[in-house]
């Protein structure tokens, strides 16, 4: 019983692999000849350093703050989006929240924006699971020309796509956790 579940969890994954995994960056230059690359950094943590352990999801369960600069000025809207890059299986998503008003800076705990429903089917948020060295993560950032208007605990995949047609740039933060 489990088996089918973990391999129809990588048959659905295939479908938005293109646009939320390692190949970001490929994929959304595919799609737009101007999209332009945003600057994201943490105060909590380095750009490919470790997550501090408050952030887990042992732990507060909060997402860390987050600093986006080169925000286009014609951005309406931002979405965020936390990857779990080498999990088993398949890229596990963390958190996803779209219709950000365009900010600078996302506070630790920030409740802005629509949550989408992440791999634990949780709308918003779930930390690193806390185990000395679970791998490799990333949050992207997404400067929109307008709001996804999607519904609160829609799917990755149906904000995935929603996306392609509005993006303006994106940014990532690699960390390990």
């Amino acid at each position: 019983m489990i088996l089918p579940g973990l391999f129809l969890k990588v048959a659905h994954r295939q479908l938005s692999l293109p646009l939320v995994s390692a190949s970001l960056s490929q994929a959304c230059v595919c799609h737009s000849e101007r999209v332009l690359p945003l600057r994201l950094s943490s105060c909590a943590f380095p750009r490919g350093g470790v997550l501090p352990s408050e952030y887990s999801y042992a732990a507060s369960n909060t997402n860390p703050p987050l600093r986006i600069d080169g925000l286009p000025e014609t951005a309406r809207s931002l979405m965020i989006l936390l990857e779990h890059r080498n999990a088993p299986i398949a890229p596990r998503t963390h958190w996803i929240c779209w219709d950000i008003p365009p900010i600078l800076e996302i506070q630790a705990g920030d409740q802005r924006g629509k949550p989408g429903r992440n791999d634990f089917l949780i709308n918003g948020y779930t930390g690193p699971l806390g185990q000395p060295f679970s791998g490799s993560f990333c949050f992207f950032v997404f400067a929109l020309r307008r709001p996804l208007h999607l519904p609160v605990g829609a799917s990755c995949y149906q904000a995935m796509r929603s996306l392609t047609t509005e993006l303006l740039s994106f940014g990532e933060l690699p960390f390990y956790a």
